[in-house]
């Protein structure tokens, strides 16, 4: 039973890791967006 609880474990810790990745992304992207709005750029 400890492996599967492990596992289980190592699971919820990769997907808080993507949900934080991926709002450091759109955070990120959305960065980069208003930049290249501010020099009148296309990405």
């Amino acid at each position: 039973m400890n492996h599967i609880d492990t596992f289980i474990g190592l699971h919820q810790k990769l997907d808080i890791e993507i949900t934080s990745l991926r709002s450091k992304h759109d955070h990120l992207e959305a960065s980069m967006k208003k930049v290249l709005e501010h020099l009148h750029l296309e990405a």
